[in-house]
């Protein structure tokens, strides 16, 4: 088994967290419904592992929801 990770995702008006534990190898899958967030404002997506035995580790990224085009496929 691998890490404990903890991952938000948030913007100015929603805050979504999930709990997922990664595979031998760290690799993870997880989700959020961002088809609210608001076009043009940043979600900033914040992850923090637990590994048994290791120090705590952090990673952070972002992305701007952009509107969708009409060549877009339907969700």
């Amino acid at each position: 088994m691998g890490a404990q990770l903890h991952v938000v995702a948030s913007d100015a008006t929603f805050s979504a967290a999930q709990d997922v534990q990664a595979d031998g190898q760290g690799h993870a899958r997880i989700s959020f419904d961002v088809s609210r967030a608001p076009v043009g404002i940043v979600v900033n997506v914040e992850v923090t592992a637990h590994l048994q035995d290791a120090p705590e580790a952090n990673c952070a990224t972002a992305f701007t929801p952009a509107a969708a085009t009409s060549g877009d496929p339907s969700p």
